[in-house]
């Protein structure tokens, strides 16, 4: 049986990216970040009896649990946010059809803080020519993954301290 990959690997994330299709990107991105919130509990729950549980937990709950046991305060509401979204994709009547627009983008954005939204407009301009060769209609989607990035690793670094 072949080993889990790391979820915290952006090299994979990058390159698993499609462009083109948005219901993809954004469900793929909200299962690599459920993976990360069950791991990392599991993962706390060798030092905290009575954790185990943590599978029967909704998003919301595992997000609420880990802001409770430490994660950076920065990352909860992008989280939530992206648990919103993932649920407009997947449950609402549009399903298939529903398109990552700016507006979409611009409050997963700002729910990080000033320097984590430049963090991701920065990650943006330096990725956007090789990505999409400024095809503007592509924008929404670029952000996102760009978005998906910097939580992902911001992530990873609150984790560590979760852990220690």
């Amino acid at each position: 049986m072949p080993t889990p990959s790391d979820p915290f690997d952006l090299k994979k994330i990058l390159l698993n990216f499609d462009p083109e299709d948005d219901l993809a990107l954004v469900i793929k991105a909200h299962i690599q970040i459920e993976r990360i919130l069950n791991e990392t509990l599991k993962g706390l729950s060798t030092k905290i009896k009575h954790l185990n549980y943590h599978d029967q937990m909704g998003d919301n709950q595992m997000i609420n649990l880990l802001g409770a046991l430490g994660l950076n305060p920065e990352l909860i509401q992008p989280l939530r946010e992206l648990v919103k979204l993932r649920g407009k994709f997947a449950h609402y009547n549009q399903g298939i059809e529903t398109i990552l627009d700016e507006k979409m983008v611009e409050k997963l954005i700002e729910s990080f803080g000033p320097k984590l939204q430049n963090s991701v407009e920065l990650l943006y301009k330096n990725t956007s020519s090789s990505f999409y060769a400024g095809d503007i209609k592509k924008k929404p989607r670029q952000r996102f993954h760009c978005f998906y990035m910097i939580l992902v690793s911001r992530f990873k670094m609150s984790r560590i301290d979760l852990e220690n």
